[in-house]
């Protein structure tokens, strides 16, 4: 017998409209019976309020970040940069790397130090000074990098004159003369520490042609600071006066040594190489600084004395020239004038 379908209850029948609030126009293929203004309520579940202050903050950090980041980023890299270069003993490369830390971070105490350490070994004291100073006084936790500038400061202290030879040299300075040789040498048989008094002896005595006196004691304070690098220039110019080439090269490699970017030492060895009828290899050294340095003076007094004793007339008036209104090059030049006019011998 075909069995009867049974009729569900009424309250029990599914209602035919939205199941949240009765409206018949249904949004159809959905599990669940929704109109479209239920259905995109629901979609659209509700964010609390907390969670979008929340999201306000991130926000705020994030735009903020988008302005500073580059900033930070750029410092970081410089630093960085310089201290790669630093330990590769370029200084010249890290005291630039260095500056645009500073520049940017102005009491920033690691970007000063490492500032103040390139720029003792490019000899531009003023700027070690200044960096000093935004660095005077305060804590270096790390132990290392304190003993590091310590050492710098003591090695300066080569490079300056000392209250005690102040006073000394007060009554030549007052009139504009040199301190005697004779004044010197007393005052240095009483201050045997004073590496830079020993300094301007040897450089007095190698201006008055007294090559063995100025060398014997270059010698003595090489012997207590063999870093001075003011005391490797006068050597190497001293051995190379006196036709000793294989010691004033050495001199220089001793410099370059210290600093790979010293463009002071670079010309000074093309000098001598100049002198040793090298040209090549004067030019080729010459050009490498001032590559490096463009408006080093030295340097540019060196390419003027190389074109001079190739015979390239046109090239030498031609630098020398485009620099006679510069002072910084002009004090390099006098030696150049000096040997063209005869006044001073350099080779054969």
């Amino acid at each position: 017998m075909e069995e009867t379908p049974v009729t569900p209850p009424a309250e029990t029948q599914p209602a035919p409209g939205c199941t949240n609030c009765g409206n018949l126009a249904v949004l159809h293929g959905y599990p669940t019976a929704l109109c479209s203004e239920c259905r995109d309520h629901f979609t659209r579940f509700p964010v609390p309020k907390w969670l979008w202050l929340f999201a306000g903050a991130i926000g705020i950090i994030v735009l903020f970040s988008l302005f500073t980041l580059p900033k930070n980023i750029s410092v970081g890299v410089a630093l960085e940069k310089g201290i790669k270069a630093e330990k590769q003993h370029r200084y010249l490369t890290a005291q630039k790397e260095f500056e645009k830390v500073v520049q940017k971070e102005p009491a920033y105490m690691e970007g000063n130090g490492h500032l103040m350490i390139a720029a003792f070994y490019n000899g531009d004291f003023s700027t070690m000074a200044n960096a000093f100073k935004q660095i005077q006084g305060k804590e270096i936790d790390d132990h290392d990098f304190y003993a590091q500038l310590n050492d710098i400061v003591t090695k300066a202290t080569s490079y300056f004159r000392g209250d005690s030879l102040k006073e000394v040299s007060a009554p030549y300075d007052s009139t504009g003369m040199a301190t005697p040789d004779t004044v010197l040498w007393r005052y240095i048989r009483r201050h045997e520490e004073d590496t830079y008094a020993k300094g301007l002896l040897s450089y007095t005595l190698f201006n008055e042609k007294q090559y063995n006196a100025s060398d014997s004691l270059l010698k003595k304070l090489l012997e207590t600071d063999a870093g001075n690098v003011l005391a490797l220039r006068i050597g190497a110019s001293l051995h190379r006066e006196i036709n000793d080439y294989p010691t004033s090269l050495a001199y220089c490699d001793r410099m370059l040594a210290i600093n790979q970017e010293d463009t002071y030492a670079m010309a000074s060895k093309a000098r001598t190489y100049f002198k040793m009828k090298n040209d090549k290899e004067g030019f080729r050294l010459t050009l490498k600084a001032l590559d490096i340095a463009s408006k080093d003076g030295y340097a540019i007094a060196t390419l003027a004395l190389g074109y001079h004793l190739t015979g390239d007339t046109k090239k030498r008036d031609e630098l020398m020239n485009r620099y006679r209104n510069d002072s910084s090059v002009q004090e390099s030049m006098g030696y150049v004038r000096d040997v063209i006019s005869k006044k001073e011998f350099f080779r054969n």
